[in-house]
């Protein structure tokens, strides 16, 4: 796994509806914070042996980590931990380990002041994410005011389009960075898109769709028709490409069988699949424990109400809002991880369900194509800002009649996505 891909698995890219204010005063649907990895002890030690890496790779000869207080402490002093227990020499004496103080005292030496002892050696600071700098500036300013030698700075994450090489280059300091925000907007944005790959007459085709879309999109979904069509092999193609699968066949059926399906579903390496939530409670907890025996991590997913559906047909019922926030209730206390329904529904369900919910969308349009039985749609852009987690696009992209309108329908849709500020 890259580290890119690291970051985005575990969680360091986060997209609001609503804009955040950053510390730096910039405002941004985009957020990008290493907690997610460094409250937990695993993660943070697997990111240490990423930065070893890294420094090893660009030559770096290091004595002491320090990472930046405070949202770089914990990683400082796990790298230097790692660092020095894979030396040749690891004894008493041998190594230090220093943070520094997120308050300063006002009394006492240098050492006790701003540190929790002064850094020796040749010194590697190090930041999680950097937009304006201010407080790497501060601490690199700190270290250098008490003749430590820092050698080179190293940035988990880069949002300030390296302006902050220019400052440190000015003071003689190298600076290195791990990824970019941009880097990380590509793979996320990418991770969001998932072609539905429906009405196509051959696997050969299927396979030459998802091997040339598989640069812009991170997950393809196999629908009833082709999986009648092709069988287990279709899952087979999607899933040698190294891409993601969603099997998308709305199991609906009484409990047993049900829980048969979704362990069949799961053993066969699909990222996520779909029941009907009409089904009802207790077909979807059979659902739950069919993907528990598997000892699988197949997301499960229940279906609300169709796009393919218009308001007026569900308001013959009961309340459209009403139904579909009652069966996405339904899912979440079934113990499911997210809903299929439109993005037009997002808003007024979302403060009702977990927050870790997932929220998957088809009913994608862009200015060029539609799928003509969609009633219920939105842009990409839309979707996303109304809090869908994927996006479900198909004749959108597989309309077109040659692979090269296809992957310039994909191209298009992630750039626009990735465009958001």
């Amino acid at each position: 796994m890259t580290f890119v891909q690291f970051a985005i698995e575990n969680g360091v890219v986060n997209f609001a509806p609503k804009v955040y204010s950053l510390k730096s005063g910039k405002k941004s649907h985009w957020y990008f914070n290493w907690r997610s990895v460094t409250e937990d002890c695993a993660l943070t030690k697997e990111l240490a042996k990423y930065i070893i890496s890294f420094v090893l790779s660009q030559g770096l000869d290091a004595n002491t980590f320090y990472g930046v207080p405070e949202g770089a402490t914990k990683i400082g002093l796990i790298t230097q931990y790692e660092w020095a227990r894979n030396n040749k020499v690891f004894e008493k004496g041998s190594h230090s380990l220093i943070m520094g103080r997120g308050k300063q005292k006002k009394h006492g030496d240098i050492g006790d002041r701003v540190f929790l002892g002064i850094p020796k050696g040749n010194v590697v600071v190090i930041e999680d994410v950097v937009t304006s700098g201010a407080s790497l500036m501060k601490t690199v300013d700190d270290l250098l005011e008490n003749d430590v030698d820092v050698k080179g700075v190293i940035t988990l994450t880069d949002r300030s389009n390296n302006e902050i090489e220019k400052k440190l280059r000015g003071k003689g300091i190298k600076y290195f960075s791990m990824s970019s925000d941009s880097e990380l907007k590509q793979l996320y944005c990418r991770e969001k898109i998932c072609v539905a790959l429906d009405n196509i007459d051959s696997l050969e085709k299927i396979k030459t769709i998802v091997n040339r879309l598989k640069k812009y999109v991170g997950m393809f979904k196999i629908g009833s028709g082709s999986f009648t069509r092709f069988g287990y092999e279709v899952i087979e193609t999607v899933n040698n490409s190294g891409s993601k699968l969603f099997l998308d066949l709305k199991y609906h059926d009484i409990p047993n069988t049900v829980k048969q399906a979704a362990y069949e579903a799961a053993m066969h390496n699909v990222y996520m699949f779909n029941v009907h939530a009409s089904g009802g409670f207790k077909m979807m907890r059979a659902a739950v424990k069919g993907v528990k025996n598997s000892s699988c991590n197949a997301k499960l997913i229940g279906v609300t109400a169709l796009t393919s559906h218009s308001k007026q047909y569900f308001e013959q019922f009961e309340g459209f809002e009403e139904y579909v926030l009652k069966l996405a209730k339904s899912t979440a206390d079934a113990g499911l991880d997210g809903i299929v329904c439109s993005a037009n529904d997002i808003t007024a369900m979302k403060n009702h369900l977990p927050e870790d919910f997932l929220y998957i969308t088809p009913g994608i349009k862009t200015k060029n194509k539609v799928g003509y039985d969609q009633k219920r749609v939105c842009t990409p852009q839309e979707a996303l800002k109304s809090g869908s987690s994927i996006l479900v696009i198909g004749r959108a992209i597989t309309g077109y009649d040659s692979i090269e309108e296809m992957e310039n329908a994909a191209k298009d849709i992630h750039k626009s996505i990735c465009e958001i500020k």
